[in-house]
């Protein structure tokens, strides 16, 4: 028979790799709201960071990039565990070279192997409802990169920012208010 004091016991989980204490994500999502960009670079994104939530809504996808290649590496390190936060820095550098002005076919062939073990490393750090077929989109982008050339000739940014401007030049109903 067990005995009084193993009954009452319970069983604390540790807690997981890629979460943070509370008062960690508070200081986090305080420095995304209180830094400040060029005007035009990344005005959105502050305005999207809710502070009391902890969330970040309503960002555009440029928006996202520069949060993902600029700022998401210099935030996380002394939150997360040290081999959490390398996996994401290497991530973060991969999206900041592919989307390179210049690149040499050599380095897009390293990106090409270094998606990889990034991948896997992200597999054994989150759980596997994380993983949908756009986060394995990732290891295409190399590839893409070889056929296409450099990103900045195939991405939306452009259309996104005119096409607002072309639908209210050709609009019959210019904005009625």
């Amino acid at each position: 028979m067990a005995s009084r004091e193993q009954k009452n016991k319970k069983a604390i989980m540790p807690q997981a790799a890629n979460t943070g204490h509370p008062w960690k994500k508070v200081e986090v999502f305080q420095w995304l709201h209180n830094v400040r960009y060029p005007h035009g670079y990344a005005g959105n994104i502050a305005r999207g960071v809710k502070t009391r939530e902890n969330k970040i809504t309503g960002l555009k996808t440029h928006d996202c990039h520069v949060l993902l290649q600029r700022l998401l590496f210099v935030v996380i390190r002394p939150y997360l565990q040290s081999d959490v936060a390398d996996t994401l820095v290497a991530l973060s550098k991969f999206f900041q070279k592919i989307c390179a002005k210049e690149l040499n076919k050599s380095d897009v062939r390293s990106l090409q192997e270094d998606i990889v073990y990034i991948m896997c490393n992200l597999e054994r750090i989150f759980p596997p409802t994380f993983f949908d077929i756009m986060i394995h989109l990732m290891i295409y982008l190399p590839e893409q990169v070889l056929r296409n050339g450099p990103v900045q000739y195939i991405w939306s940014y452009p259309n996104e920012r005119y096409a607002l401007i072309f639908i209210l030049i050709n609009h019959p109903f210019k904005l009625i208010r």
